[in-house]
Order: structure tokens, then C-alpha cells, then sequence
């Protein structure tokens, strides 16, 4: 059986997706042609404060902290292994 996680802030900049050279997306669109341009969640706390996580913007290619209570459409996640 195979497990899908939802990856931490790290993992989530450096799988390959995350392209910084890029903007809206900010990510190889020929590698991930469907990946919108959107926030991604992680699974890293923000530790500061708990209620809150790190998220990873593939708009721009930034990351911010968002509130676990805010949910704003279109925010997304992606799995890995």
C-alpha cells in the first residue's frame, strides 16, 4: 500500500515544481502544465504562532503563513510519497 502525505514547506520548495525565474505561475509549466498559480498548503506549523501554517505561493513563488481557520478558495495541496 502506498501512503500520500502532504508534504512540509521545505519539501514543498524543492520538489521540483517551485521556479522562481517564473510568475504567475511560478512553476515549470511543461513539467506541471495543470498546477495553478495558486497557494499550496504545507504541513509545517508556523511555530510562532499554532494556529497557523506555512503556505508556499506558486503565484509568485513566496512563502507566507496563513491561518489553519482561513481557507480561501482556490488554495490548494499537493501529495507526495
Amino acid at each position: 500500500m502506498e501512503w500520500w502525505r502532504l508534504p512540509n514547506v521545505k519539501e514543498l520548495g524543492s520538489i521540483g515544481i517551485l521556479d522562481r525565474t517564473r510568475s504567475n505561475p511560478a512553476i515549470d509549466t511543461v513539467a506541471f502544465p495543470a498546477t495553478p498559480p495558486t497557494s499550496f498548503w504545507s504541513s509545517s506549523p508556523y511555530a510562532s504562532n499554532a494556529p497557523y501554517a506555512w503556505v508556499v505561493d506558486f503565484s509568485y513563488g513566496g512563502v507566507n503563513s496563513v491561518s489553519v481557520s482561513f481557507r480561501v478558495s482556490g488554495d490548494a495541496v499537493h501529495l507526495v510519497r
